[in-house]
């Protein structure tokens, strides 16, 4: 993997922000050893280990998803602005839409809760946590991650990585694409929990076939859609 971030005075940056070579003065997150600022003209610019390093690649793109994905959360709780993202629903036809941070007001990474320790957890204002975030790279999060958050109504994002174009998309200003987001949003059936089929109201202009005075607003019968 091209690593595009490395760790300066305890920020991440990205290689395109720094000098060539060993004068980036940039170490690894995971591992904390010197990386160097690969910046020629053939490959991508990235940060690369010395040789003999161990360091792991699954675990460092793990790693520096889970903290970039805190930074954007921090910047958008810190002012008060909204972090948008957009999924493909597991459970309906749609696309949903959604606020990530509407009710949030902190951030946790790794917090415990005894039988759990989501990647990140968002709690409202009165330190409820209300979204847990799951960063994949190849292991799948623990069901009693999955189990915690079903039994308290807590919403689970599932954000799945396999290169270091999903941690620049990641780290954009643009919406957050989770692979996955639990509960639906669709309103769900009373009796057994499953999103209720959509109804559209088609509305129709006309005008009288007497007068020719225009009539605006006539409804049709509703059409109901079950969910795919």
């Amino acid at each position: 993997m091209l690593i595009p971030f490395g760790e300066k005075d305890g920020e991440l940056v990205r290689v395109s922000m720094v000098e060539r070579g060993l004068k980036c003065a940039c170490i690894c997150p995971l591992c904390k050893v010197s990386l160097v600022a690969r910046k020629g003209s053939l490959k991508t610019h990235h940060f690369a280990h010395q040789a003999g390093s161990s360091c792991d690649g699954e675990t460092l793109l793990h790693y520096l998803g889970k903290n970039l994905m805190r930074d954007r959360l921090v910047r958008a709780l810190s002012t008060h602005r909204s972090l948008p993202m957009e999924w493909k629903c597991s459970e309906c036809p749609d696309w949903h839409e959604g606020n990530l941070v509407r009710v949030a007001r902190s951030v946790e990474v790794e917090y415990s809760f005894g039988v759990c320790r989501p990647d990140l957890t968002l709690f409202d204002k009165d330190g409820k946590p209300v979204v847990f975030i799951e960063i994949v790279v190849s292991h799948r999060p623990e069901p009693n991650v999955y189990a915690y958050a079903e039994k308290r109504s807590i919403r689970f994002v599932q954000i799945e990585l396999s290169s270091s174009d999903d941690l620049e998309q990641l780290a954009s200003d643009g919406p957050i694409r989770p692979a996955s987001v639990t509960p639906c949003t669709r309103t769900k059936c009373e009796k057994c929990s499953s999103p209720l089929s959509m109804q559209y109201l088609h509305v129709v202009s006309t005008s009288c076939w007497k007068c020719s005075g225009e009539r605006n607003g006539i409804p049709l019968p509703a059409v109901s859609r079950p969910p795919d």
